[in-house]
């Protein structure tokens, strides 16, 4: 999620349909740091729903700023994944229809973790 808080609309290739990832924002993080590893740094390549959420995003931060996520009460940068999980992460989860799980889990989701299948 770090890495969500992290991405400039610079990092979007439209064309081609890919993001990169090319940093993180932490909770302890005054700024956008480094990834974790050498393997943080990747391209992650975009599905259509993907797509239309970004291309959704746009009327809220495209113009105003470079961050494509931002605190809608501040109108700047998030500072951490704290609040996003503390308040709304489990409630996500349940309307997606996926066991509850850490935020830094979901990259081990399987199709089967679906409720009710």
């Amino acid at each position: 999620m770090s890495e969500l808080f992290a991405l400039n609309w610079g990092n979007i290739d439209w064309i081609n349909k890919r993001i990169y990832v090319e940093g993180a924002l932490t909770q302890d993080a005054s700024e956008i740091e480094a990834t974790k590893t050498e393997a943080g740094e990747r391209i992650v390549h975009l599905l259509p729903p993907a797509i239309a959420a970004l291309k959704a995003q746009k009327e809220y931060t495209f113009l105003q700023s470079d961050e494509v996520f931002q605190n809608p009460h501040t109108r700047k940068r998030w500072t951490g994944d704290l609040a996003l999980r503390a308040r709304q992460w489990k409630t996500l989860c349940k309307r997606a229809g996926v066991r509850y799980r850490p935020p830094g889990q979901m990259r081990h989701f399987r199709i089967h973790d679906l409720d009710g299948r």
